[in-house]
């Protein structure tokens, strides 16, 4: 409402009046903004405490140590999401949100801890998280034989590769959203939280299609091998060694296929 004797008008300075609009800002739908932070593993917290009790803060090393661990990445991505611009968001580095973060901001933002103890609740979690982990290490040993990706890069989009999975797993209650469609919802969460468009090769991209498509090829590898190591190690067999997976990354691209084998896929 405008206040009595006042109107949606401009007077100009010929003593004629010309309406003006109104800017309307429009708020970005939060699907996910009542949720809990991410947990994080404690060897995660136990690293950083380390790390931030130095004198000097070393942002590659605590984002090294960010790009372990899938909720801490992620949650780091979350609480800095405000800060950026859709042109920022193209090529944002984890180390970059550590140092807009600071030592206090990062200790604010990773307050939970999933448990990793044989018996608790959390072992499906868990199995995503360190799935997760190794996923991203294979994303970056194999981006070195790709001059045109980023190692670092390639690593987070192995990281956050299975981001869709995770409120489903964590137990969140999201209305709105199925989810039981991790595209449906890593859709939502890239879009909310501001990821990198490079995280998640399965999505759309808007800068270099020819990148993004090598990008889209390391990670689906990284994955496949991953997950073969996941199921071998879970059934037992010691088939895959680390001999077998360096010598395994150090393949030019042309040559890569994902694993075969005769286990179950747990996507």
């Amino acid at each position: 409402m405008l206040p009595t004797g006042t109107t949606d008008t401009t007077e100009l300075e010929f003593g004629r009046s010309r309406p003006f609009l109104l800017s309307v800002v429009r708020t970005r739908t939060r699907v996910f903004g009542d949720q809990p932070s991410l947990p994080v593993l404690p060897e995660t917290l136990l690293q950083l405490d380390l790390l931030l009790s130095q004198l000097t803060l070393d942002p590659e090393a605590v984002a090294e140590v960010l790009l372990g661990d899938v909720g801490a990445a992620l949650q780091v991505l979350r609480v800095t999401a405000g800060h950026r611009t859709c042109c920022e968001q193209q090529e944002v580095r984890v180390e970059d949100c550590v140092v807009q973060l600071g030592r206090k901001g990062l200790c604010r933002a990773l307050t939970r801890v999933l448990s990793a103890g044989r018996d608790c609740d959390n072992a499906g979690t868990l199995k995503i998280w360190q799935r997760a982990r190794l996923c991203a290490e294979l994303a970056r040993l194999l981006a070195r034989n790709c001059p045109e990706v980023v190692p670092e890069a390639a690593c987070l989009a192995g990281l956050l590769h299975e981001v869709g999975r995770l409120p489903r797993m964590l137990g969140w209650a999201v209305e709105g959203i199925d989810l039981a469609d991790p595209g449906a919802v890593a859709r939502a969460i890239a879009t909310e939280w501001r990821l990198p468009h490079l995280v998640l090769p399965v999505l759309p991209t808007s800068a270099g299609e020819d990148r993004s498509h090598v990008i889209r090829a390391i990670v689906t590898t990284a994955w496949e091998t991953a997950n073969a190591i996941s199921e071998i190690h879970c059934s037992g067999r010691r088939q895959w060694t680390r001999a077998t997976v360096s010598q395994f990354c150090s393949m030019p691209m042309s040559r890569m296929q994902p694993p075969q084998h005769s286990f179950p896929r747990s996507h």
